[in-house]
This record gives C-alpha cells, structure tokens and sequence, in this order.
C-alpha cells in the first residue's frame, strides 16, 4: 500500500514539473523581445510632389506644416484640410475631407490620427485607417500615417514616444502604409536639448515642434537631409533651425544624402 501511495505521489509529482515547464516555456516565449520596427521610406516621386495633410490641430497650428514645407521648396505642393480636435473617423464622415481627397492631382496624403487613439484604442484607430488609406489609393495617391509624438498630460495612458512608434510602426504593417516618424525626431531633439521645447504638454505644437515635424515629413517625402535648407521662420534663429533639421536628418538616416 505504502509502495502503490509513494508511486502515486512521484507519478503526481513529474505531472506537476512537466506542467510547470511548458508554462514557463511558453511564458518565456511570450516574453521574448521583438525586434524593433525600422523606419522605410517610400519609393521616391518622379516630378512635382502634392501633398495633402489630414489631421487636426497638432497639424495646423503654426500656421500648418504645409505652410512651412511650401516655403522649404518649389517642389512641394502642399495643402490642408486638418480640423480641431479631428480624429480619423471624423474625417471618414466628412464630406469635405473625402472631396479633398477625391479631387485629385495629390502625389501623398499624410494622415495624423488625435493623439491619444493609437495607443489607448489601436483597433479603433485601425478601423478607419484602413477605410481612409483606400480611399487615398484610390484617389491615386500614396497615404502617408504621421506618427505624433509623447503627451507629457497622458503619460499614465501609456502615450510614450515608445508606445506611439509601435502603434504605427503596427498599423503600418498591418496596412502596408508607409509611416512617416515625427514623433521619434521630436525624442531625439528634446534628448539633445530639453531647452527648446517642442510641445506643450497636450501635444500641441510649438514652432520648433511644428518646424521639426516639416522637416521630417521634407526628408521622408524627397529623400534627401533638410540640413542646409534656407527657409525658417523670422522668428527662430538660424542655429536652432539648422539643428532641427540635423534631427530630422538623423532620424530618417539621411545625414549623407543631400
């Protein structure tokens, strides 16, 4: 009996281990580290570029980041139909986004999604990216997504320049959209000077932030480094706009491309 009961137990015992085994084995799985999304940039654009932004007020503020791209260079057609406080979905149910779409001759439609969504409802935000992508292809156009940057007012929503890259670097994929990574200049620029600052802490835009996020969306469209560019603003110095453009230019790896 004392046989049969220890053999039990040993036989209890082995079951256990293995189970906690293939536990531990799928957790460690799970855990494995995924390899970092990589910034690809598009296929370059033959001729002139026109380029549409839809978004909201992250987009227009400073006078919009088309205002600062067209005065980068003649190549640029740049134009807008960003709204406040516009997510995607409202622009999915606007009559006037979808006939500016539709009207056509835009090489790029960049698409900048409320700041929040990506993070805090991904399927959501995934919804209507895809529903407005086909409809920029189908306008002719490449859609762009703009990843925004950090809310320091939504940190505890998990609205990090981390999570925010690998929302879109996600939807990206998923969509097979290019992404456009304003938000990874902004961290890089505020590395290397917390001085300028670059957004309020809801995200809104500085100058600086909004000049930034044109020279990225320059680099990423022309291929080429913004460093060297003659266009700024009269209200920013000259070394704080050279060194945003060297941000970008890092960014994108576009430091010996000119």
């Amino acid at each position: 009996m004392d046989d049969r009961h220890h053999h039990g137990r040993a036989i209890a015992q082995f079951c256990i281990l293995a189970i906690l085994v293939a536990l531990f084995t799928v957790a460690c799985q799970f855990q494995r580290p995924q390899a970092e999304p990589t910034i690809t940039l598009p296929p370059p654009t033959e001729g002139p570029i026109r380029v549409l932004f839809v978004g909201n007020s992250l987009t227009f503020y400073n006078n919009g980041i088309n205002y600062h791209l067209n005065g980068f260079t003649r190549t640029f057609q740049a134009g807008s139909v960003s709204q406040p406080n516009y997510a995607w979905q409202d622009h999915w149910n606007s009559p006037d986004t979808r006939q500016s779409i539709q009207s056509g001759g835009w090489t790029h439609i960049v698409l900048q999604e409320q700041s929040q969504l990506p993070v805090i409802n991904p399927s959501f935000s995934e919804d209507f990216a895809e529903k407005l992508s086909a409809e920029v292809r189908q306008s002719g156009a490449e859609p762009i997504l703009m990843m925004t940057w950090e809310r320091r007012d939504s940190l505890d929503k998990g609205v990090t320049t981390d999570n925010l890259w690998k929302a879109y670097a996600a939807l990206g994929q998923t969509l097979g959209v290019y992404v456009a990574p304003v938000g990874l200049a902004f961290e890089r620029a505020q590395q290397n000077r917390p001085d300028l600052v670059l957004a309020e802490s809801d995200a809104h835009p500085t100058l600086y932030g909004t000049y930034l996020a044109a020279c990225v969306i320059y680099g990423f469209l022309m291929q080429v480094s913004p460093v060297g560019l003659v266009y700024r603003p009269a209200e920013m110095s000259a070394e704080d706009a050279l060194f945003l453009q060297q941000m970008a230019s890092e960014t994108l790896g576009l430091e010996n491309r000119r």
